[in-house]
């Protein structure tokens, strides 16, 4: 299916409604999930709550360290450990393409081809993503023929934002993983996802960051972090940019990082947030049992989707365990860069033009 949009199609304030992105979505992930087209189904149970940590699949949990006091998210998945792809385990943060592409999918994969009316951008690719972790579960990729490797160009930055910004679903999220960051294809893609309630890092108020003037973050997340927030659409050059120039350092300086795009919860405006955290040379864990030796066997990864909010872990044990002695705190903390090389990430990002 091919999707053209315009510049009129974007919201800028997500209210909780459906667009025609949002519908075209919806039908066609469902239809896909519903007729077995995925490599399973997700369970009810998947998006069902409870106030603690006992059988239930999705716990929802309180932290009180680092000024944590909104819900974090657990969700045991075993089949998104044991039924994915096999994930690569990179060496640099910038590889060449190798091995899988998304040009290999199978056509019935693809929800739509997304074009944008009067420019000349290529044609990005959404597709369903067949081990999902939650319902609209779908990777976008960014002129898939052109097989770029994961290694984030600005152009493609600008098309995932454009693609988040079609929808007007206020759960909605996106994500970029970085190599080294967990990210387990090596061919340019993001994930797009409806978060089953709100993450707390869509909940929590962006303030103004420390000693560097135009960015936000997320004060008192483990991991230290840069954000900026989109309040007008005539500013998208400027909050693309913004963006950009965090991503564009890490690369200069060899840092793995991670990229958050979501509605805040309090004003519907797109939020973005990146993550520089340390680099990870082990594949993806397929569950704490994993016989690849070389892969993480901790039943989790702490990803995109981890630091802001929403672990998926590979058993209800693993869940419990970090529901207990601040293990998910400590989780993230692990995931922090030395100090030293955040002081040098601000000092450089300090040198740039003001936006």
């Amino acid at each position: 299916m091919h999707f053209s949009f315009s510049s009129t199609d974007l919201v800028l304030k997500a209210a909780g409604g459906v667009t025609k992105f949002d519908n075209v979505v919806s039908e066609c992930w469902n239809r896909l999930h519903d007729t077995g087209q995925l490599r399973y189904k997700l369970q009810p149970s998947l998006v069902r709550f409870t106030a603690g940590p006992s059988t239930a699949r999705i716990l929802i949990l309180v932290s009180n360290g680092y000024s944590l006091t909104q819900c974090s998210l657990i969700q045991s998945n075993p089949n998104r450990f044991l039924l994915r792809r096999t994930p690569i385990a990179p060496t640099s943060l910038d590889e060449p393409l190798t091995g899988f592409s998304f040009t290999r999918v199978k056509s019935n994969e693809v929800i739509c081809t997304l074009a944008e009316t009067n420019t000349k951008q290529d044609p990005c690719t959404l597709l369903v993503n067949i081990s999902p972790f939650t319902p609209l579960h779908c990777l976008f990729v960014p002129n898939p023929e052109n097989l770029y490797n994961q290694y984030l160009r600005r152009s493609a930055l600008k098309s995932a934002i454009k693609c988040i910004l079609l929808s007007d679903n206020h759960r909605m999220c996106m994500g970029f993983n970085s190599l080294l960051a967990h990210a387990s294809v090596n061919h340019l893609h993001f994930h797009l996802w409806e978060s089953p309630d709100y993450l707390w890092t869509m909940c929590t108020e962006l303030l103004p960051k420390r000693n560097l003037q135009n960015y936000l973050e997320v004060r008192g997340h483990p991991v230290d972090n840069f954000a900026r927030e989109l309040t007008s659409l005539e500013d998208l050059e400027n909050f693309v940019d913004s963006i950009w120039r965090v991503v564009e350092q890490c690369q200069i300086l060899r840092i793995a990082h991670n990229l958050f795009l979501a509605r805040g919860k309090n004003t519907g405006f797109l939020r973005a947030i990146i993550w520089p955290r340390r680099s990870v040379y082990t594949a993806k864990s397929l569950g704490p049992t994993d016989a690849n030796s070389s892969a993480n066997t901790d039943g989790y990864n702490i990803a995109v989707a981890e630091l802001a909010g929403m672990f998926v872990v590979a058993s209800d044990n693993v869940a419990e365990q970090l529901a207990q002695h601040q293990g998910l705190l400590s989780a993230l903390e692990d995931e922090k860069l030395p100090s030293d090389v955040t002081s040098r990430l601000v000092n450089e990002l300090c040198g740039d033009t003001v936006m």
